[in-house]
This record gives C-alpha cells, structure tokens and sequence, in this order.
C-alpha cells in the first residue's frame, strides 16, 4: 500500500508546492480527474435529454405491453441497448471515485511520509477544522462531550446531502430503475465521509458540485438546441 500512498501523494506534491494547502491540492485532483473522464460520464448526465428523446418510444412501449411487465421490461431493455444507454456507468464512476477519494485522504493522513513537497510545520486546517488530515470517527470519540465536535461532522454531512441530492434528480431522469444504487451509495458515503480524514470529504463535495455542473451545462446546451431547432422551423 505504501507505493499506492506514495503514487498518490506523488500527484498530490505537484499541486501542493504551489497552494501549500493539502486540501488545495486534493480539489485541485478532484477536478482534474472529473475533467478526464468527462467523456466517459458524458451519457450519464446527459440523462435529462436522453429521457425527453425517448419519452415518446417508453410511451408507446408502455401502451403495447401495458398488461405484460415482463414484456414491457425486456423491451425498454433493448431500446436502451440499441440507444447505448450507460447502464451501469453511475455505478462504476462511483466506485471508482470512492476509491480514488479514499486513498488520496489516507495519503493525507500521512502527509510527512509520502508528499515530498510537504513542511510538516504547515497548518493542516480548513476553513473550521483545526486538522483535516485525522481521521473523523477517532476525532470525535477524542472530543466528546465537547459541542466543538460538531464541526467535524458538518463537510460529512454536506458531502451526503450533496450525493442524495444528485441521486434523487438522476433516479427522477433515469429509465432504468437504480433505486439500488441509491439505497447503497448514500450510507457507504456517509460511512467514507465520517470515518476517514476530512480531506475525502473535500474531496466528495467538490466531486459532487462538479457533477452537478456537469449536469446543468448539459440541460443548457439541451435547451439551447431545442430553441436553435425552433428557430430553424420557424
């Protein structure tokens, strides 16, 4: 694991010797990493307007197989497959991302032994938390009773609300049930987010507003389209 740690705190010095801030550098990775799979995301969030171009075939197909579930299922299934839908894509990004999210903070827990660039008298604060580099759950068991604990829970739980937020909206626009995903994506969040260091849950937030965005400049260009095609007609 320790050549994993070293990978990651490898691309973590680059960005690091020039914000000096762990939490700069694991943004600054996020974003990066968000921009070199954008094409592979793409369909995903384009869902909103893949499901307004197929409304009308789910339409039919509900019509013609509307007594028959197992029909209808099997039919949506291979207009889909014809169509690429990505099926499975919002599984494995997320996966993936966990993973990534995950290894970046437990590098940061140890920023001494695997950032070279790293001054081990720098400040490890963000914003209200004093050391982003420990890890959640020890944090808290260390400060209770005291109410200052509480500010270790509030990048957690933004990152949480953050991923049931863009859940909801994507399960809204899906034609496939992924209502699975959904029951199993938000605890193993909220799991990664308050047991390992904050820097994963900076990591989570940016991760998620990045989606966000990538979802509403698609709704964009899609309603930009649909006026230019008006425009054509008119």
């Amino acid at each position: 694991m320790d050549k994993i740690y070293g990978f990651f705190g490898t691309v973590l010095g680059v960005f690091y010797g020039g914000s000096e801030s762990l939490v700069a550098s694991c943004i600054l990775v996020c974003m990066i990493i968000k921009l070199l799979f954008v094409t592979m995301t793409n369909k995903y969030y384009d869902l909103p307007r893949i499901t307004d171009e197929l409304q009308p075939e789910i339409d039919q197909i509900n019509q013609k197989y509307r007594s028959s579930a197992e029909k209808r299922t099997r039919a949506i299934s291979d207009l889909l497959a014809k169509k690429q839908y990505p099926f499975a894509s919002f599984a494995v990004y997320y996966v993936m991302m966990m993973i990534i999210g995950a290894l970046i903070s437990l590098t940061t827990h140890s920023p001494e032994k695997y950032i070279e660039a790293f001054d081990p008298e720098a400040s490890r604060a963000f914003l209200f938390i004093p050391d982003v580099t420990q890890f959640t759950f020890l944090k808290l068991k260390e400060s209770w009773p005291d109410i200052s604990v509480l500010r270790y829970l509030a990048m957690p739980v933004l990152a949480c609300v953050l991923q049931y937020l863009q859940d909801a909206y994507m399960s809204k626009k899906s034609l496939v049930s992924k209502r699975w995903f959904d029951i199993i994506s938000l605890p193993v969040t909220f799991g990664a987010a308050i047991s390992l260091p904050q820097t994963f849950s900076a990591f989570w937030i940016i991760y998620q507003l990045a989606n966000m965005l990538h979802i509403f400049t698609n709704a964009k260009l899609m309603n930009k389209k649909g006026s230019k095609q008006i425009t054509e007609k008119k």
